[in-house]
């Protein structure tokens, strides 16, 4: 691999821990942890609790699922064991 590569992959990497962190911080700081420690919820409920745009809430909560900080399952969001614990 060039150098070019290389130093393109460690922005890139920089870039999506970023992205990572403010999703984490955001999520933490409106409560949703908290709100899905009770039940597990679907997008819309989410995004009618806290007063989000519906498809940002989506996209959103399936950042946080790929993270593996919250789960999907049948449209419902629930916290994982990581959030429910640490979070």
């Amino acid at each position: 691999m060039s150098k070019e590569v290389d130093g393109f992959n460690f922005l890139l990497s920089r870039v999506m821990a970023y992205r990572e962190a403010k999703v984490l911080l955001v999520a933490n700081k409106s409560g949703l942890f908290d709100l899905l420690e009770k039940k597990p919820l679907s997008a819309k409920q989410i995004a009618q609790h806290f007063k989000f745009d519906g498809r940002a809430s989506k996209i959103f909560l399936n950042a946080l699922v790929a993270m593996g900080l919250a789960s999907k399952e049948d449209g419902l969001y629930a916290n994982t064991k990581l959030s429910s614990r640490f979070l």
